[in-house]
């Protein structure tokens, strides 16, 4: 018993303890057992992307510790304006990587101005990694990488590198002028001055969680401009200009007021602008210029017409009308603008606005809606043209000196070529000027549809070589072409690479064409048309051989080139006055010649004499009068002499009298009615004199080598009466 209660009361007084204890814990924790590691100074910072270049005497030795580096963004690394023969600039160039993030790295050289044919003689050097170029006699043992004119066009892949943090790359770049550059090449520039661009930006090296993948898409981009917005509730309240200074000149982008941006949040719009290769499809010319960029607008909805996807946002769809202006210079009648390698000038749903001011030199490009201007797959824009030779400067020059008229003197050779298009400008109004070459085989010149404006102008001993729609068009009155030989094909490799539908086209009365060989492959060889021609106007063919392009195959003898087809070798499409061909040749496969006025009434005469004509047909329709007189006619011939039409030479004779006098044939003639719109009257036609294939034509045979069709017993056409020698013939 007494131990019980000697029990309960422990038991007691321990739950009482207990009860304190809990009392006395109220409001502390519980210990675990513990331990700890502390990681201090945690870092989110950006690095730094950032490159230098400096450049030194390619003379020193560029791994030297004393050697003098200059910083190249305070001023010109090439800087001589007394280039010769020989002359030799080399430089080291070194980029470092002064940053804390890896780069990849591109040189790029941009000129400013036109690049004149001095660029064609300075070879460029380039060595990686850089070598110590004691003297000039040092580079005989080094291959250039091109002349300046192809560097300019795009620097060697291997003007490129990556760099680690702290890293320097040191390259060699050197200029020489050639030896044998002569005299052409004195007081020459390339342009005002020219840009040694270096771009960097991110290289795949630094790692996240998963890899060093995630900059690799990082572009070199040469120009960016943000811009503050009023975001109206996701349409843009206000219009925006931006900008971007590029090496050509400054790029112009105006976004429209309500057009739809991206989200309701974004404060700016970005526009980014960077060079580009161009986008051309084939091979540029080599006397082209082609200049490419990539533009786009951070900010902007660039969707495409929801309607084409029914799952689309429809929201995002931008209709308004975005405006690009690009600089490319003024004066460029042949430039050539593309979107993606597509003439720019083609309109679309989409791309709905193209213009191009030749005075201020300002393409101007309005798309409705967004989608070339893409973040995500922006388009090429590219812009071709031909660069102004040294020739075509001065050329220029001194007709835009002439007052009253006068003669200017051409010098233009294969390297120093001067183009039509280049100097349309300058003769463009001008009257009275003589354009005077040194010779068929000295003076080359080209046209690529070259149209040219002015009055009383004479070309005059020198070829052209010709190529585009029409190979060259002169509107005005008193044009003069002397002993000129055009042919409508540009040859390349001694093979035609380009030829025109037209060949020279002159737009004007009382024009001359004298000594002169004229060659074409489509359509009118040569070509006058005007409807303003006047009645007293007389047109004169001269000493002139017109035909069709032939050329041999040089690797196959035997096989030749000739362009056959519906092809006129002399057209006049709206005579009023008087056409005359005298002691010419024509041989083309077509039409020899096609003459007669534009409307339904008579009009005009022709006169042809003293000349040949092989073809496969020839028209002469509703003149006063048609007088051809010691003309010989047969079929056209391959260059072997064998004839390529062996049918009857196909006649159309119009006019109201129509006279062959002391004329010869040496094929079998089809004469057509060419006067079917004068029905009920009467035309005559006259051969007098005349001999197939050396025997006199009479009324007896006449019938035997000749057909005519609708000149008898047709209500639809007039009746012709035909004499022979003065002996009226009878038709069946």
């Amino acid at each position: 018993m007494t131990n019980l209660k000697t029990t309960k009361r422990a038991l007691l007084s321990s739950v009482v303890a207990l009860l304190v204890c809990f009392t006395m814990l109220l409001g502390t924790t519980f210990a675990w057992f513990t331990d700890s590691v502390t990681s201090a100074n945690n870092i989110i910072k950006s690095g730094t992307l950032d490159v230098e270049m400096h450049w030194a005497e390619g003379k020193l030795d560029p791994n030297a510790n004393d050697t003098a580096w200059t910083d190249a963004s305070s001023g010109a690394i090439f800087n001589n304006d007394k280039w010769e023969p020989g002359y030799v600039e080399v430089r080291h160039i070194k980029i470092s990587n002064v940053g804390t993030l890896a780069l990849k790295y591109q040189l790029h050289i941009y000129a400013n101005g036109d690049v004149s044919d001095l660029a064609d003689v300075i070879d460029v050097y380039f060595v990686d990694p850089a070598v110590q170029v004691a003297d000039r006699t040092a580079l005989g043992n080094i291959e250039p990488v091109g002349t300046l004119t192809e560097v300019l066009a795009g620097m060697p892949g291997n003007a490129s590198g990556d760099l680690q943090a702290e890293e320097v790359d040191t390259i060699t770049l050197a200029l020489k002028m050639r030896e044998n550059a002569g005299n052409e090449y004195q007081n020459k520039e390339i342009g005002s001055d020219f840009v040694i661009q270096l771009l960097a930006t991110q290289l795949t090296a630094e790692s996240d969680s998963f890899d060093d993948q995630y900059d690799a898409n990082a572009e070199f981009l040469s120009v960016n401009e943000s811009v503050s917005i009023v975001n109206n509730n996701g349409t843009l309240g206000e219009e925006v200009v931006l900008t971007a200074d590029m090496p050509y000149g400054t790029i112009k982008v105006t976004v429209p007021a309500g057009a739809q941006l991206s989200s309701a949040d974004i404060s700016s719009l970005k526009l980014t602008v960077k060079n580009a290769d161009p986008y051309v499809r084939g091979t540029l010319d080599a006397n082209k210029v082609a200049n490419g960029y990539v533009i786009y607008v951070d900010g902007i909805s660039d969707y495409k017409n929801p309607y084409f996807n029914a799952d689309a946002d429809r929201t995002l769809y931008n209709s308004k009308h975005i405006m690009v202006e690009f600089p490319v210079g003024a004066g460029r009648k042949d430039l050539t603008s593309l979107v993606n390698g597509t003439d720019m000038t083609m309109t679309t749903p989409y791309r709905t606005y193209y213009a191009y001011d030749a005075d201020t030199g300002v393409v101007s490009f309005g798309a409705s809606g967004f989608a070339d201007f893409s973040t995500h797959e922006p388009s090429n824009f590219t812009f071709v043209y031909t660069k102004l030779s040294e020739a075509e400067k001065l050329l220029n020059s001194a007709i835009e000196t002439l007052t009253s008229g006068g003669t200017v003197a051409i010098t233009s050779t294969e390297n120093n070529m001067v183009s039509w298009n280049n100097i349309a400008d300058a003769l463009d109004g001008a009257s009275n000027v003589v354009l005077v070459g040194e010779g068929k085989d000295e003076t080359v010149m080209n046209s690529d549809w070259a149209k040219i404006n002015a009055d009383s102008l004479t070309i005059k001993d020198m070829s052209i070589s010709a190529a585009g729609s029409y190979g060259m068009t002169i509107t005005g009155n008193g044009t003069v072409i002397d002993n000129v030989d055009y042919v409508a094909v540009r040859e390349v490799d001694g093979l035609p690479a380009a030829t025109t539908n037209y060949g020279l086209e002159i737009a004007g009365s009382n024009s001359v064409v004298k000594n002169s060989r004229i060659v074409g492959t489509e359509n009118a060889t040569l070509y006058f048309t005007n409807a303003s021609d006047t009645v007293d106007s007389v047109t004169v063919v001269d000493t002139c051989i017109i035909e069709n392009y032939v050329l041999e195959h040089p690797n196959f003898p035997g096989y030749y080139f000739r362009y056959w087809g519906n092809n006129n070798g002399l057209r006049f499409q709206a005579l009023n006055g008087t056409l005359e061909v005298k002691n010419t040749t024509i041989d083309v496969a077509g039409y020899g010649f096609e003459v007669g006025p534009t409307r339904s009434l008579y009009a005009g005469d022709f006169v042809i004499e003293n000349s040949t004509v092989n073809a496969s047909s020839n028209n002469i329709t509703r003149v006063n009068s048609a007088t051809l007189t010691n003309v010989t006619f047969g079929n056209v011939t391959d260059p072997n002499g064998i004839e390529v039409n062996t049918a009857a030479l196909t006649f159309g004779l119009g006019g109201k009298t129509n006279t062959f006098t002391g004329c010869n044939f040496t094929c079998d003639v089809a004469f057509e009615s060419r006067a079917n719109l004068n029905a009920g009257s009467t035309i005559s036609i006259v051969f007098d004199n005349c001999k197939y294939n050396g025997v006199d034509i009479t009324a007896d045979n006449i019938l035997d080598h000749f057909t005519f069709k609708n000149f008898a017993n047709n209500s639809n056409y007039p009746t012709a009466v035909i004499t022979v020698n003065g002996e009226t013939v009878t038709l069946p």
